[in-house]
C-alpha cells in the first residue's frame, strides 16, 4: 500500500496547489504575470478529468473567466485560459458553470481577438465542441452567441490546418450541421 499512500499524497498535493493557484488569483487580478502563470498551471492540471472536475467544484473557472474579461490584449494569457476551458468543458458540471458565465461569449471574443493565432483557434474551436457536447440548451448558448461564425472564421483563417479544421468540424457537427447535405 505504499503506492496507494503515495497517490493519495500526489492527489492531495494537486489539489493544494489548485486551490492555491485559484486564491492567489482572486488577490492578484491586475498581475498579467501571475494570471498567464496560473492559467498555464491550471491548464496543465485540467488534462486530467479528475482535476478537471475538482478545477470547477473548487469555483475555478470564474477567476479564469475573471483573469482573461481583466486583460483582453494579453494573447499568452488568452492561449493559456482558452486551453483551460476546452479541458473543464468536458465535464458536464462545468459546461454548466462556463455557460452561465457567459463564458461562450468571452471564448469567441477571444476567437475574434485573436483570429491569427493557431492555438487559440484550436483550443477555441475545441472548447466549443465540449460545450456542444452538453444539454440543448449549452448548444443552444454556441450557437447563440456567435460560436457558429467563429468556428467559420478559424477554418477560413487555417484553412491549412488540419487539426483546427478536425476541430471546428466536430464542434458543428456536435451543434447538428451537417456540411455534405
Amino acid at each position: 500500500n505504499h503506492t496507494e499512500s503515495n497517490s493519495n499524497s500526489a492527489q492531495s498535493q494537486e489539489g493544494e496547489d489548485m486551490c492555491e493557484i485559484i486564491s492567489a488569483m482572486r488577490r492578484d487580478l491586475n498581475n498579467v504575470s501571475l494570471q498567464t502563470q496560473s492559467l498555464h498551471s491550471l491548464w496543465v492540471l485540467s488534462w486530467e478529468h479528475e482535476n478537471a472536475n475538482a478545477i470547477g467544484r473548487v469555483g475555478g473557472i470564474p477567476p479564469i473567466l475573471d483573469a482573461m474579461r481583466a486583460h483582453p490584449t494579453a494573447m499568452t494569457l488568452h492561449s493559456n485560459g482558452i486551453a483551460a476551458l476546452q479541458n473543464l468543458a468536458g465535464i458536464d458540471y462545468n459546461r454548466t458553470i462556463i455557460t452561465d458565465s457567459d463564458g461562450v461569449n468571452l471564448i469567441v471574443a477571444t476567437m475574434g481577438q485573436f483570429l491569427d493565432e493557431q492555438s487559440i483557434q484550436l483550443s477555441g474551436c475545441t472548447a466549443l465542441a465540449n460545450l456542444s457536447n452538453g444539454s440543448v440548451e449549452h448548444k443552444s448558448k454556441v450557437a447563440e452567441n456567435g460560436g457558429i461564425l467563429a468556428m467559420m472564421r478559424a477554418v477560413d483563417s487555417h484553412r491549412g490546418d488540419e487539426s483546427v479544421l478536425r476541430a471546428a468540424y466536430q464542434a458543428l457537427r456536435k451543434l447538428g450541421f451537417n456540411p455534405g447535405s
